[in-house]
């Protein structure tokens, strides 16, 4: 598990960057990416709005670090 970057190139082919522990790497297997391309969907549909989160995460801290 890590972060990753979808990126389209000019040719409008679909490449993914992949972050782990130990290193990065880029993948351009159109399953692969495509499998990627979905879970940011999923991702996407469950974050909440930017102000929404921004909210969460300071009332979260607030309440557990007294801040």
């Amino acid at each position: 598990m890590g972060s990753f970057t979808i990126a389209t190139l000019e040719d409008l082919r679909e490449v993914a960057y992949v972050e782990c522990f130990a290193r990065g790497f880029t993948m351009e297997d159109s399953e692969d990416v495509g499998a990627m391309r979905r879970a940011l969907r999923e991702i996407r549909s469950l974050a909440l709005p930017t102000g929404m989160s921004r909210d969460l995460i300071r009332r979260t801290a607030e309440e557990r670090w007294k801040i």
